[in-house]
């Protein structure tokens, strides 16, 4: 019975352990992104100059709309967007890592198989980031049109009819990254509810057996549903650069307009 409890204390001992590395890893990392987010606001007002200074050196084929949401929409929504990865990423990642090696400590099997659970997440993932790509593209030209729109609908009193037509487009667009929305967050919570329903009837079977302990028992089920909560966020961040890639390339168009010429003068 002595050893019984020695060895259940021993387990509780390393579950809080580990939990607790992951809230200091959590901490410093909030810390140590600070000097980053006290720069983002002169890095959106020196890529703005930049991206000013370039449209004036090389010029633009795009309407003066879209150029005009470019500078003042895409480069904020990129740099805010980066943040918000970041800062959602490396957190959970931490706690996932940590929750699934807590898991591995209690029984391999477990582990093995809270490992596999982890795959749909990546599938949806990759499967969101794919798609909505072009659907945030959209997004962003209609947003952009509307920037300018709105001032002529309010200063000039004209391009009303226009201007419907911009807002139902956006409509369109945004409609369409909440659909692809509701299907990641749909998926990812069907995911982790039927993993942790996998995970729980496996373990109990353990538990019945004698494998495992009560204490034991509960420390895997705990784990299982923060390592699942944790990879579902860290995903959703991904996502979310996914997102921003669309915004990046309607900026990059700008700054690599100079390598591109230089390619095209390059003789053969």
């Amino acid at each position: 019975m002595l050893a019984t409890h020695s060895f259940f204390f021993e387990r509780l001992v390393t579950s809080v352990g580990l939990f607790g590395v992951a809230a200091i890893i959590f901490i410093v990392s909030e810390f140590a992104l600070m000097k980053y987010f006290s720069k983002l606001a002169d890095a959106i007002v020196g890529l703005k100059n930049a991206m000013l200074r370039k449209i004036h050196e090389n010029g633009s084929n795009e309407s003066l709309e879209d150029v005009i949401g470019r500078v003042s929409s895409d480069i904020d929504f990129v740099i805010w967007n980066i943040n918000g990865v970041l800062t959602t990423l490396l957190p959970n990642i931490f706690t996932t890592v940590t929750s699934t090696i807590t898991i591995f400590s209690f029984n391999t099997f477990i582990g093995l198989i809270t490992l596999a659970t982890y795959a749909p997440y990546m599938i949806i993932a990759e499967y969101y980031s794919r798609r909505v790509e072009v659907a945030r593209g959209e997004e962003r030209k209609a947003y952009s049109a509307s920037i300018a729109y709105i001032r002529d609908a309010i200063y000039e009193h004209r391009n009303g009819d226009l201007l419907n037509k911009v807002f139902m487009w956006w409509r369109k667009s945004i409609t369409a990254l909440m659909w692809f929305d509701r299907v990641y967050w749909g998926f990812s919570l069907f995911t982790q509810y039927s993993s942790a329903t996998l995970i729980s009837y496996l373990s109990i079977e353990k538990a019945r057996s004698g494998e495992i302990d009560v204490g034991t028992l509960a420390g895997i089920l705990s784990a299982s549903l923060g390592a699942h909560g944790a990879m579902m966020n860290a995903m959703w961040a991904l996502c979310i650069q996914g997102q921003t890639i669309a915004a990046i390339k309607r900026i990059a168009v700008y700054f690599t307009q100079d390598i591109q010429s230089r390619k095209k003068e390059k003789p053969i």
